[in-house]
């Protein structure tokens, strides 16, 4: 019941459980013990999902379970070593698409797949996200110039957690029309629209980016694994290691490329980006010289007395 602290308190002792859980489980996937962030994460995952379902809420001013979080990520050594993992930035994309037979040409394997990564990288999805039957060519909607407003797409995406839930909603991202070469996602869905074409009636059943190879060509969509070999690519027309590519290395090029000229409000925008519900998007923003630079400018400007020093008997909160 929303606003009794008796089960609020319950609430978040029953995330504390399911923390606790975690810590104490290994991972079917990698056979080694869930890393703290990792846990951290989950757990958040967790409460925005009950908040948003059943409006579940913890007692105003709950300091338990972060603190335990905390701990936990503190303690953990292992989980501070995180596995080398880059993004795919546009630049990459720019020279990817020159010197890729791969995304060449016009043939509808071609149009789907240059479409499909420069889409990933512009919306900063999942590889999960792009590579699923979830996504439709009625999950596109072109909007014209108007005034005021100039053309651009809007992808209706459902976070990759939320595929499962058909109730979740679906979150609107734009597209804008802009870049060039493989950054220009929405040159690239144009043309995929113009060469791979789908009818009107069909375009709820059919994916957005469909493997032209398949048997089941019209209603099968191009898989991770080919997603990544995708990436692979682009990194290796520009020199990079593939074995630092991932199927999160359009989200995190993405993350990064928006978050380079970070300025007032970016955050936000990263988030809403990004689909995430808590501040988790932080870790996937690389940090690049030219920010580095921003914020070094900044400080030289510095100017202005501190709260603490005009009022002697103020300590700033922690």
């Amino acid at each position: 019941m929303r606003g009794s602290t008796e089960e609020s308190a319950h609430n978040e002792w029953t995330l504390i459980l399911f923390t606790e859980y975690l810590h104490a489980k290994i991972s079917g996937k990698t056979g080694k013990p869930i890393t703290a962030k990792s846990i951290k994460s989950y757990v958040g995952m967790v409460k925005a999902h009950f908040s948003r379902a059943y409006g579940f809420e913890l007692t105003p001013g709950a300091t338990q379970l972060p603190a335990i979080t905390k701990s936990m990520v503190r303690a953990d050594t292992k989980g501070k070593m995180r596995k080398k993992r880059i993004g795919l930035r546009r630049v990459h994309l720019i020279k990817a698409y020159k010197n890729t037979p791969e995304f060449l040409g016009d043939s509808p394997q071609a149009v789907n797949e240059a479409a499909m990564v420069s889409t990933a990288w512009q919306v900063l999805a999942r590889g999960g996200e792009v590579s699923n039957n979830e996504l439709k060519r009625s999950d596109l909607e072109w909007v014209p110039a108007s005034k005021g407003t100039q053309a651009h797409i809007v992808l209706w995406l459902r976070p990759l957690k939320c595929y499962k839930e058909e109730s979740a909603q679906k979150t609107p991202v734009i597209i804008a029309k802009a870049g060039k070469g493989g950054s220009n996602t929405y040159a690239l869905l144009k043309r995929l629209w113009k060469l791979d074409p789908v009818a009107r009636d069909q375009r709820s059943s059919v994916p957005l980016f469909r493997a032209a190879g398949s048997k089941h060509y019209s209603h099968k969509a191009i898989n991770k694994t080919r997603f990544v070999k995708l990436c692979k690519l682009v990194a290796k027309a520009n020199g990079l290691p593939e074995a630092w590519i991932s199927g999160h290395s359009a989200r995190i090029g993405g993350a990064t490329d928006l978050m380079s000229n970070a300025k007032g409000g970016c955050r936000t925008l990263l988030k809403a980006q990004g689909r995430w519900a808590s501040d988790i998007g932080d870790i996937y923003a690389r940090v690049t010289r030219k920010a580095m630079l921003y914020a070094a400018r900044q400080m030289q400007k510095g100017a202005g007395r501190s709260l603490e020093e005009i009022y002697p008997s103020f300590v700033q909160h922690a």
